[in-house]
């Protein structure tokens, strides 16, 4: 295939530098880290339900109503990821005491999902079990932070 050039087009390569579309202003760990706990917090504030389908009524373009389903997110699992999100982001600040924390509830995580597995449980009866885990994690994610002084005035602001 040969490429034509023609006068009429604009089309121009331009060298991406990665800085046209970024914030100019860049986060830090802490920002990074307390908007993630910020998100945990809105997440946890709500109710934990499962996601359901749920109908409603929409106008076409002709004006003619017709039944649209949208998909309700689950509740339990946006705050499960978000609790995973904040443990991946604090794994390069894990003390000993968290690594066994961490190792001991994904220990425990695997035996529940083997059991509910073996007992023919739903993914959403499994999703309650490992919500309740996931709600410790974050607990100890919390004390890690505490014990590395995140939420000492001096260390935030420096």
């Amino acid at each position: 295939m040969e490429f034509v050039d023609d006068p009429n087009d604009d089309f121009e390569i331009i060298d991406d530098t990665g800085g046209g579309y970024k914030d100019k202003r860049s986060m830090s760990y802490q920002e990074i880290l307390m908007n993630q706990l910020s998100r945990i917090t809105k997440i946890a504030s709500q109710e934990l339900k499962e996601g359901f389908w749920k109908t409603l009524p929409m106008k076409s373009g002709t004006g003619a109503m017709m039944m649209t389903r949208i998909w309700v997110s689950d509740g339990r699992k946006e705050y499960i990821n978000a609790i995973n999100c904040l443990d991946d982001i604090l794994l390069p600040m894990y003390d000993e005491e968290m690594k066994t924390k961490s190792g001991s509830l994904s220990e425990e995580l695997k035996k529940i999902k083997e059991e509910c597995a073996k007992q023919g449980k739903t993914e959403s009866q499994f999703t309650e079990f490992e919500l309740k885990i996931c709600r410790e994690l974050f607990r100890q994610l919390n004390l890690l932070i505490g014990r590395m002084g995140y939420f000492e005035e001096s260390f935030m602001t420096t």
